[in-house]
């Protein structure tokens, strides 16, 4: 049967696969959460920490693709299930919009209302202009002492000089803040690694020296994780043969495991022999 090499795998053309009525069109949109349980609850635990007035922040650190997003979305909706008062923010690469990854928290300072969206601007501006990064760290630690406040941050890489700043004091001040004094905040942060060329990469390794912050490096999931990962997508019963070869191909990063099932899938390279998924 014609045959053609991607991405490391051999995938034949489907009108040549001797399928058993494959279901093309039968993929789900998105996969359930797998592989990051783990981390989710030592993450939960994390949340008890405000709790008991101790700050503390975590570091989330792996590849795009890698599943730091989603975990901070399971850790969002964990913590309000906990009662905490949540900010969740996402830097963006070439913008020039000061403390962006704040936005949410400052908005709901400045107003009042639920913390959503917005621009914060009663807060970073006053008659006397802009106001400054104490001023605004000041108020954020006055909040958390009415109620635990969980702030969670995507794609730290990509943050502006201001939220960048803003954090990093931030950081100092819950970490000055003991023994005496109470501090009920969690601060998480994703971000890709960064090398020493990276424009954060000293501030980040300072931030990281405090004792209250600790690392999470997310790599690729075990193959069992990725069977779960592929069988959440749709497909009855990956063989071992589908899961070490897209896991191969993949280094087994969710994302990627999922584009390219997804592509086997359009190839007709996948097929239904006897209730399971095969190449």
């Amino acid at each position: 049967m014609p045959v053609r090499e991607r991405r490391g795998l051999t995938l034949a053309t489907g009108a040549d696969r001797e399928d058993d009525d494959w279901p093309q069109g039968s993929l789900r949109g998105s996969a359930s959460f797998v592989g990051r349980k783990p981390q989710l609850a030592w993450l939960g635990n994390r949340l008890e920490e405000p709790f008991a007035g101790r700050p503390s922040v975590v570091l989330l650190e792996g590849e795009p693709g890698i599943g730091k997003t989603r975990l901070l979305r399971e850790l969002r909706a964990l913590a309000v299930r906990r009662g905490m008062e949540v900010s969740y923010g996402r830097c963006q690469e070439a913008t020039t919009i000061p403390y962006l990854a704040f936005r949410p928290l400052l908005a709901e300072l400045a107003t009042g209302a639920p913390i959503t969206t917005g621009t914060g601007n009663q807060l970073l501006l006053s008659d006397r202009g802009p106001v400054p990064l104490l001023d605004v760290t000041a108020a954020i630690l006055s909040r958390a002492s009415q109620r635990p406040l969980a702030i969670l941050i995507d794609d730290l890489h990509a943050a502006d000089s201001g939220s960048f700043d803003l954090l990093s004091h931030l950081v100092f001040e819950m970490a000055d803040a003991l023994p005496s004094r109470r501090m009920p905040i969690l601060l998480v942060c994703a971000t890709r690694p960064i090398g020493s060329d990276h424009p954060l990469y000293r501030g980040l390794a300072r931030i990281t020296r405090e004792e209250i912050c600790e690392r999470i490096e997310l790599t690729g999931l075990g193959e069992n994780e990725v069977y779960e990962l592929i069988e959440g997508m749709g497909l009855a019963r990956p063989s071992h043969q589908l899961v070490g070869a897209v896991s191969r191909a993949t280094g087994a990063n969710p994302l990627f495991v999922q584009e390219v099932v997804r592509h086997l899938v359009r190839e007709g390279a996948v097929a239904n022999r006897g209730g399971a998924s095969t190449l």
